[in-house]
């Protein structure tokens, strides 16, 4: 009986780390790749922009990741436009809508309710 109990303890909390660095290596990985295509592409962009003589400003340009689940891993991302880090932001307003990271509008719609 005490094997018994010892080796299913023993397996559950296997599972349970194997799963958790599973998870956490793969986001980990998968948020990099996402960051590393991210900034790839800008610096494309950034290219296009000098050759066709348009301007982005990177004071103005922020970056968000939108996002349905629930995540308790590092969230942060590195993204550049000209050289310079972009900030991260929850929240940010387009065209009149504030659109957030979790793409729910809570605070675009508590907004209007005020107006």
């Amino acid at each position: 009986m005490h094997t018994c109990i010892h080796t299913y303890i023993h397996t559950y909390i296997h599972t349970y780390i194997h799963t958790y660095i599973h998870t956490y290596i793969h986001t980990y990985i998968h948020t990099y790749i996402h960051t590393y295509i991210t900034n790839t592409e800008l610096k494309k962009l950034s290219t296009w922009a000098k050759e066709n003589k348009v301007c982005f400003n990177d004071k103005k340009s922020k970056v968000m990741l939108m996002t349905r689940r629930k995540r308790k891993e590092k969230k942060d991302l590195e993204v550049y436009l000209n050289n310079k880090q972009l900030r991260q932001v929850k929240t940010m307003k387009y065209l009149g809508i504030i659109i957030d990271d979790k793409l729910i509008f809570r605070e675009h719609i508590t907004r209007d309710r005020k107006m």
